[in-house]
């Protein structure tokens, strides 16, 4: 199961449940993209991870943007920023594979 359809498939109890008894854990309540200080972190790690790449900025943030669109109608998206950063570099590492294969 994908972490989105876990996501869509919570109950629908819980984020009015987490709002009240741990705000921090029930995430923003408005959609719509991350906030660009959370991209900022997002990118900044990923481009450490990746300094050996030759990956520009923009594509990074284009790309942390992109799957931060899955989650902007998420109940909950307190870990939201991690599936993202974990699709981005799933995203990467497939591509690079893809180009060694190429290669061989």
């Amino acid at each position: 199961m994908s972490v989105q359809q876990h996501v869509e498939q919570s109950s629908p109890l819980a984020p009015t449940v987490l709002a009240h008894v741990a705000p921090e854990i029930a995430g923003p309540e408005t959609s719509g993209p991350f906030p660009d200080e959370q991209v900022d972190h997002i990118v900044e790690r990923l481009q450490r991870r990746y300094a050996d790449r030759q990956i520009s900025r923009t594509d990074i943030e284009r790309s942390v943007r992109q799957f931060s669109h899955r989650f902007e109608n998420a109940r909950i998206r307190t870990f939201a920023n991690v599936f993202v950063e974990r699709l981005v570099r799933k995203s990467i590492d497939e591509q690079a594979g893809d180009r060694r294969a190429a290669a061989a």
